[in-house]
């Protein structure tokens, strides 16, 4: 996390969660060169049934560990993703929602508001 993603990504702290959460208690005793394609379509499987977008955040986390880590296989002794190739398992849904009239007022009452203060 330190060497990569809290200097790159805004979502640092969320894939610190997903890593803690959701992929150490299943892999988290395995040396990573051991993780199987299975054991990461396992996991995705289990959080798509509670959350599918969610396995999908995941699937794409755990998937850039992975590629990191081979980009420095020289120190990890990496050269497979586990998660290559994996379809993302939930079905995304674009938003279609507009703010109502009574909403926007309100927003840009808030926002004349704290450009004031």
């Amino acid at each position: 996390m330190e060497k990569y993603a809290r200097k790159k990504k805004k979502s640092a702290n969320e894939d610190d969660r997903i890593i803690k959460t959701d992929l150490n208690p299943v892999v988290g005793k395995d040396r990573a060169r051991d993780v199987s394609r299975g054991q990461i379509r396992d996991l995705l499987s289990d959080i798509a049934d509670r959350a599918p977008v969610q396995a999908n955040r995941t699937l794409a986390c755990v998937r850039k560990v992975f590629n990191w880590a081979i980009s420095q296989s020289d120190v990890y002794g990496i050269e497979n993703n586990p998660c290559y190739r994996l379809e993302a398992p939930g079905e995304e849904t674009e938003r279609t929602r507009v703010l109502i009239e009574d909403e926007i007022r309100a927003a840009w009452l808030l926002l004349k508001w704290k450009t004031i203060s």
